[in-house]
C-alpha cells in the first residue's frame, strides 16, 4: 500500500514508523503543480493532507481515505468524496488550548504593545515619553462561534474578569448563564474586542465585510484565528486605513502565505502570525497521533473521526 503525505505534516520518528508498518510513505509538495500532484497520489490509498489539493483530479485517484492533519475541512471537497465513496477523517479539538492561548495573546498586544513597547525602550524611551495602554478588566469581549476554541477563550477572558458576548447559529444563553449571547450586529457594535472561532462555510465566508465593519466602535479591535476568509480583508484593510476600528490580530489570511506585497504588511495598526498557533509541541503531537490513529481505526474496519 502507497500512502501519499502532504510535505507540510509534521511527522515525528515513531509515528512516521507507524505509518512504515502498512505502507510506503510518499511525499507531495505545498504548493505543487496538477501534474505533480497527481504524480504523487494517483496509486496511494491513504492521502494525509494539510493545506493542498485538488479535488477536481477526485475521481481519477485510487484513494479510498482522505485523513487531514486539520480540524477543519474546508480543503477537501466532502460531498463529491461521499459521492465517490472515498472517506474523509479529520483531528477534532487538539489545538483547542493552543489557539486559545494565542487569540489571548494576540487580544494582549493589541491592548498592551509589548514589542512596540520593546523598540521605544531599546530606543532611549522611558513610561512617561509614551501613550497610555489598556486595562482588559471590565472591557466587552465580543466572540463569533462557540465551539472548543471559542469556549476556551471566554474561560480565560472570564478569569480576567472580562464581559463576554456570543454569537453563534442558535443562542444556549439558559446552559451558560454568566455569558451573554447576541446578534452579530448587537456584538460588533458593543464589543471593544472581537474575536473570531466559526468555521468557514458558505454562512460564515466573508461574514465580517463593509457592511458590519462600519458597527464596531473606532477603539475596537478584530482578532481572526479561525480562516482568513470570514473576513472580507480588502474591506478589514480599508477600516484599518480609515480608522473605522483600531486595530487588528490576524493569524489567517485570505491568501497563505500572505504575499509579500500584500498592503497588510504595511499597517502599523495591525499584529500578525503565520498561521502557526495551533504549532506548539503539545498539539502537533496530539494532532499527528489521532490522524494516523484515524488511519488505522479505518483500516481495522473501526473508522473515527469520519466527516
Amino acid at each position: 500500500m502507497r500512502i501519499a503525505v502532504e510535505s507540510t505534516v509534521l511527522l515525528q520518528k515513531h509515528n512516521k514508523k507507524r505509518l512504515e508498518k502498512i505502507g510506503e510513505v510518499i511525499v507531495y509538495k505545498l504548493g505543487c503543480n496538477k501534474e505533480d500532484f497527481f504524480e504523487a497520489v494517483k496509486d496511494c490509498k491513504i492521502i494525509i493532507a494539510n493545506k493542498w489539493f485538488y479535488n477536481d483530479l477526485l475521481p481519477k485517484l485510487k484513494v479510498k481515505l482522505i485523513s487531514l492533519w486539520s480540524t477543519g475541512v474546508d480543503l477537501i471537497d466532502i460531498k463529491k468524496c461521499r459521492e465517490l465513496g472515498i472517506t474523509v477523517a479529520n483531528v477534532p479539538s487538539y489545538s483547542t488550548n493552543s489557539v486559545a492561548e494565542q487569540t489571548i495573546a494576540l487580544m494582549m498586544e493589541l491592548a498592551k504593545k509589548i514589542c512596540w513597547l520593546n523598540k521605544q525602550l531599546l530606543e532611549g524611551k522611558w513610561a512617561y515619553d509614551l501613550p497610555l495602554m489598556t486595562e482588559l478588566k471590565g472591557k466587552v469581549l465580543g466572540i463569533i462561534g462557540f465551539g472548543n476554541i471559542g469556549g476556551k477563550v471566554a474561560e480565560i477572558a472570564k478569569a480576567l474578569e472580562m464581559e463576554i458576548l456570543l454569537y453563534t447559529r442558535t443562542s444556549r444563553q439558559d446552559d451558560f448563564p454568566d455569558y451573554k449571547f447576541a446578534g452579530l450586529d448587537e456584538l460588533l457594535a458593543s464589543s471593544d474586542f472581537v474575536t473570531i472561532h466559526a468555521p468557514l462555510n458558505n454562512e460564515t465566508r466573508h461574514l465580517i465585510n463593509k457592511n458590519n465593519l462600519k458597527l464596531m466602535k473606532k477603539t475596537a479591535f478584530i482578532i481572526n484565528c479561525a480562516r482568513g476568509t470570514i473576513i472580507n480583508q480588502q474591506d478589514l484593510i480599508d477600516a484599518l486605513k480609515k480608522g473605522l476600528i483600531a486595530g487588528a490580530g490576524l493569524e489567517v489570511f485570505e491568501k497563505e502565505p500572505l504575499p509579500m506585497d500584500s498592503e497588510l504588511r504595511k499597517l502599523d495598526n495591525v499584529i500578525m502570525t503565520p498561521h502557526n498557533a495551533f504549532y506548539t509541541k503539545e498539539a502537533v503531537e496530539r494532532l499527528t497521533g489521532v490522524c494516523i490513529n484515524n488511519i488505522f481505526n479505518y483500516l481495522a474496519g473501526k473508522p473515527s473521526n469520519i466527516m
